[in-house]
């Protein structure tokens, strides 16, 4: 299953940002899941360790134009 989480941003050390990475990885490394996480600040950092099968995409701030590719970051690579 592919599961796809939109959050603000992963570098607060609590809250959302927590329970999206808690739930992300183990979606990902228990249940072997396809997990991508979409953050809008612009910044790959986490408070909380990211697992390697994680896929991070960011959204550049400003807004996205659908003709710009969005950033992509894959943890591991």
């Amino acid at each position: 299953m592919r599961i796809l989480y939109f959050i603000n941003g992963l570098s607060y050390k609590g809250g959302m940002a927590r329970i999206v990475v808690d739930k992300a990885n183990y979606l990902s490394d228990v249940l072997g899941h396809e997990v991508t996480i979409c953050t809008y600040n612009g910044k790959v950092e986490s408070a909380f360790k990211l697992s390697n099968n994680l896929i991070i995409r960011i959204i550049k701030s400003g807004g996205c134009n659908h003709n710009e590719e969005v950033g992509l970051y894959r943890k591991g690579y």
